[in-house]
């Protein structure tokens, strides 16, 4: 799905994820229980975009919360989590 509930969610274990689509309508969600600083990267292969959300009334990158980031085509992001609701992301070139 493309909002936050209808979102994937990663399991704090899952820390590197590829996600393909046909039809750009994939979303992942950051989870909830991540640990300080523990990276997750998400990495898009495909054609299409995908988007990552926060974890449940997080924060990316000052964003809103539930915010989200998109992760283009052939690019990768990794997700920190630095404090209980704020996310910061950093998208490859």
């Amino acid at each position: 799905g493309t909002t936050t509930g209808a979102a994937t969610v990663i399991k704090k274990a899952q820390t590197m994820v590829t996600v393909t689509t046909a039809g750009g309508a994939d979303a992942v969600r950051l989870p909830s229980d991540a640990a300080l600083m523990q990276p997750y990267i998400v990495v898009t292969p495909g054609s299409t975009t995908t988007q990552v959300f926060a974890s449940t009334g997080g924060t990316i990158n000052g964003g809103s919360a539930d915010g989200k980031i998109d992760v283009p085509q052939a690019k990768a992001a990794s997700f920190f989590r630095v404090s209980t609701n704020v996310w910061v992301s950093i998208l490859s070139a």
